[in-house]
């Protein structure tokens, strides 16, 4: 028997658009599937109405296509749709703005567009908070998190902080891990118990990548230079091609974040590693919401560069529970009052990516 859909699922167990995210993780429908759902739904629809009219129009047929309740008024919450963790916004013009609150890195944006001739729904974008931030370019928006690199003690060259995966982790893992091919694998698709590998078997893996060396692309490509190591660990994994999703974690698949370190000081960006909040991006093992933040496992490779040639001399794996019991968290978060960025035409491009976009 064929298991219902998220939507046959919301609609029989009769829960709302305001039902706690803990409550409906199973039901928590991935990005790619929600835009797609809300593309064939919306993308052809008419609302020429005054703004307010039209925002309440547009939510209310949201809510009937994921098969929520309509409820009588839509309350005051961030985000509007807290069982599905997202916001709405409609656009007809090329500016985005967000009032009265910061951008979420984990939350989820749905952009709408509506042409401003025939007053139509023309598309629909999913992103989640990190990749909106990429567009601001006021300055506004710098890095929130930031921690300061711990040497690891004289004569050790990489450290396993953690032994253990978190035990929401350990007990989707099966008892008897066998080594897992990743040949046939995407680095970007979500993670299963049968490929996920253990923590400590990671760190067997990584550890391998001290002493390696990749030439330096220059002094100011610092992506270029992470991108460089980001295909050394996919290869080391046993992944058959590179695939990068432009969000975190770097590789979904081992629920990985990939951090490369000149400097000693780790720009952590908005995500804070020990936090507790459910990715919504990744789905739910079960009823199992394992993509939180602390369940992911960071990878913190220190290097050296002589501009030409650059050389992995250290590696700290710890997972998100335990990176500030190893790491010094410094800095504080940054409020605005108001967000306003330019969306390029080529962002609605439905096959556009949107780390492409943020460049």
């Amino acid at each position: 028997m064929n298991q219902p859909s998220h939507i046959s699922r919301i609609r029989q167990r009769g829960i709302t658009i305001y039902t706690s995210l803990e409550s409906t993780v199973p039901d928590v429908i991935p990005n790619d599937e929600l835009e797609n759902i809300l593309r064939n739904t919306l993308v052809g629809f008419h609302c020429d109405w005054p703004q307010k009219t039209r925002a309440k129009i547009i939510r209310q047929r949201i809510c009937e296509t994921l098969g929520y309740p309509v409820p009588r008024s839509f309350a005051r919450t961030r985000p509007k749709f807290p069982s599905q963790n997202f916001d709405v916004y409609i656009q007809v013009a090329t500016n985005l703005q967000i009032w009265n609150a910061e951008i979420v890195p984990d939350r989820r944006y749905v952009l709408v567009l509506v042409d401003s001739v025939s007053k139509k729904v023309c598309n629909v974008k999913v992103l989640m908070g990190e990749h909106i931030a990429k567009y601001d370019r006021t300055g506004t928006l710098t890095t929130k998190f930031q921690a300061s690199y711990i040497e690891p003690q004289e004569g050790k060259n990489s450290i396993l902080v953690s032994r253990l995966d978190t035990k929401r982790i350990r007990d989707i893992l099966p008892d008897h891990k066998l080594k897992v091919d990743l040949s046939h694998v995407s680095p970007t698709s979500y993670p299963t118990p049968e490929q996920l590998i253990p923590i400590e078997n990671l760190y067997n893996s990584l550890k391998t990548l001290v002493g390696s060396t990749f030439s330096d692309p220059g002094p100011s490509q610092e992506r270029r230079r992470g991108d460089e190591l980001h295909r050394l660990i996919e290869r080391t994994l046993g992944y058959g091609h590179h695939a990068d999703p432009g969000s975190f974690p770097d590789i979904p698949n081992q629920l990985l974040e990939i951090k490369l370190q000149l400097e000693p000081t780790i720009d952590l960006g908005f995500v804070l590693p020990s936090g507790k909040d459910i990715l919504a991006n990744i789905p739910a093992i079960g009823d199992t919401a394992i993509a939180r933040h602390c369940d992911v496992r960071y990878a913190v490779f220190r290097a050296t560069t002589d501009n030409n040639t650059v050389n992995l001399v250290q590696l700290v794996l710890v997972k998100g529970e335990q990176f500030f019991e190893h790491f010094r968290q410094f800095g504080g978060r940054i409020s605005n009052r108001k967000i306003q960025m330019h969306l390029p035409k080529s962002f609605w491009n439905p096959d556009a990516d949107a780390e492409d976009l943020s460049n």
